[in-house]
């Protein structure tokens, strides 16, 4: 696997993960502020989870079918855009969507990570 390809996927797993790390410890506080009991900001924990499980599954499909870049590079324009959406997040319904949505585009580190390491091994054995 080229260089550049190493870093695209390097990039977007960084990016993922330095979202998620910089939302995660305010979450409860955020949602807390709209009026959420335990099970609400439980909810609101578990959507990205939820969410990044099943896009995954998609999201590897739909990288096999047109390439990893693309998907990659959607998906870091969908993590932006939800993370715009948590911070203009007016409502509980809303922030939960936000996590839904960031869940969904969370989804490319699994792609990142599968295919890379996929090309990686099948190189190795070659």
């Amino acid at each position: 696997m080229a260089r550049s390809s190493w870093i695209v996927v390097y990039l977007t797993v960084f990016v993922d993960l330095l979202g998620f790390g910089i939302i995660l410890p305010i979450l409860p506080f955020y949602a807390e502020k709209f009026g959420a009991n335990g099970f609400w900001v439980g909810a609101v924990l578990t959507a990205y989870s939820a969410a990044q499980f099943v896009a995954a599954f998609y999201l590897g499909r739909l990288s096999d079918r047109i390439g990893r870049r693309p998907v990659l590079l959607a998906s870091l324009v969908g993590s932006a855009v939800s993370l715009t959406m948590t911070g203009l997040a007016g409502s509980l319904a809303f922030l939960l969507l936000s996590r839904v949505v960031a869940g969904a585009f969370g989804g490319s580190m699994t792609t990142a990570v599968r295919r890379s390491w996929r090309s990686r091994l099948a190189s190795w054995w070659a």
